[in-house]
């Protein structure tokens, strides 16, 4: 199994180098980059073409694909490179949703990403914020790939301070032989312990919710925290504990499950619960 895993990425890794390739490459750059003979690097175009991808080494030009990749077999293509390299889940929504507005460079994407986290290199990309129409080159340390809120994003280190990059709004990216200190995984893990939904900041707050016992009863089933706690109060009332780093994120997801959750603590949360609550009950104000 690990030797048909490491094959896999090796292949989707190989197609991603061609991709984004601007001189010729050959099977010998190949053979030398994934450290294998030639005859492997042969073997994986002929299972490449044998699955629809007519990737060939032109005379002259070196390796070229010459057609285009339907998405439906990028997607396939994602999911087994992120099966095989970066996670067990394969993240089926998240992918279909970032191959529909990158194309074949999502298999760039995320090859050279992880490539680059496995060798502690730096990356330069090009990236282009959600709220901001311009773009801008970054120069990241990347330490892992996680998926949150529907989206492939990439955690970084980028002038001593931790980001998350969006993989879909990377529009170039380069590999860089510059090294740089990878993050131990304990330190990792805590990043991401009081992460409600994407956000991933230094804040600490202390969430304490009032539920209804159906509400509870969902909350039981659905592990929304890594550590959160239920419990009743002297007066039988279910209450729902945990810490957050964000509270936009809490307030949010509060008000849109409608009833049978009540913040108790801390104040902030719940005025913003309140606010997000008028302003959607303004879009229904017909002056009537």
């Amino acid at each position: 199994m690990r030797d048909l895993k490491q094959k896999i990425k090796r292949q989707i890794e190989l197609l991603a180098y061609v991709i984004c390739a601007k001189d010729k490459v050959t099977t010998e750059d190949l053979a030398y980059k994934f450290n294998c003979d030639a005859l492997t690097i042969k073997r994986d175009m002929q299972e490449l073409r044998s699955d629809g991808i007519e990737i060939h080494s032109i005379s002259g030009k070196g390796l070229e694909i010459q057609n285009t990749i339907p998405t439906d077999k990028i997607k396939d293509l994602l999911n087994n490179y992120i099966t095989s390299a970066v996670i067990e889940n394969s993240y089926k929504k998240s992918t279909s949703l970032m191959v529909n507005k990158t194309k074949e460079f999502s298999l760039v994407i995320f090859s050279l990403i992880q490539q680059a986290i496995e060798k502690t290199n730096k990356v330069d990309i090009l990236y282009k914020k959600p709220d901001d129409k311009s773009e801008k080159y970054h120069q990241i340390e990347p330490m892992m790939i996680f998926e949150s809120d529907n989206n492939w994003r990439v955690l970084a280190r980028e002038e001593d301070k931790i980001k998350q990059f969006l993989l879909e709004r990377i529009k170039d990216i380069s590999v860089k032989e510059l090294k740089f200190r990878k993050i131990p995984r304990i330190e990792l893990k805590r990043i991401f312990e009081t992460s409600f939904k994407s956000w991933l900041g230094n804040e600490k707050y202390n969430i304490k919710l009032e539920v209804t016992e159906a509400w509870a009863e969902r909350l039981r089933t659905k592990q929304l925290m890594e550590f959160q706690k239920i419990s009743k109060d002297p007066n039988g009332i279910i209450v729902f504990e945990c810490t957050v780093n964000s509270l936009d994120e809490m307030a949010s997801w509060i008000a849109g499950r409608g009833k049978g959750i009540k913040v108790v603590h801390p104040q902030e949360l719940k005025e913003l619960v309140i606010n997000i609550a008028e302003k959607t009950l303004m879009n229904y104000n017909t002056g009537v």
